[in-house]
């Protein structure tokens, strides 16, 4: 599967629906390089892959991880 940059605006939707799922679960802070956006596209299946770690959480072996359906 080859990798493409996301458009601007689908990227900053696709940060903003990270950060308010984060907030759901009660990360209110995200590090960086820690918080990462997968968008899967095939012919059937539309997903978007959400993987993030709080700061205090460092020390888990997985981050906390959410896909959801694009519609």
């Amino acid at each position: 599967m080859k990798s493409r940059p996301l458009p601007e605006k689908l990227r900053v939707q696709l940060l903003r629906e990270g950060l308010r799922i984060a907030e759901e679960q009660g990360i209110p802070r995200l590090i960086g390089e820690d918080f990462r956006v997968l968008v899967r596209f095939d012919e059937t299946v539309s997903k978007v892959h959400f993987s993030f770690r709080a700061p205090d959480d460092l020390s888990q072996d997985k981050p906390a991880e959410h896909w959801i359906q694009l519609r």
